[in-house]
Parts: structure tokens; sequence; C-alpha cells
């Protein structure tokens, strides 16, 4: 159980890192393209 608990953290936190990764590369997307309403719904 203690096994599958650690394997779940590390998914998780892989996750994490993907989608903060993900609206960063957005977020300078947006801010290239000059779409400051990118900002107010993220």
């Amino acid at each position: 159980m203690a096994r599958k608990v650690a394997v779940l953290q590390i998914v998780g936190i892989v996750m994490a890192e993907c989608v903060q990764a993900g609206r960063m590369i957005l977020g300078k997307a947006a801010m290239s393209n000059d779409d400051i309403f990118f900002f107010f719904f993220v």
C-alpha cells in the first residue's frame, strides 16, 4: 500500500509540473501577442 501511495505522489508531482510549464508557455505566447485578457482568466 505504501508503494502505491508513493507512486501516486510522484505522478501528482509530475502532472503539477506539466501544468505549470504549460501555463508558462501559454502566458509567454499571450504576452508576445499582447493578449492581456489571458492573464485575467487563468
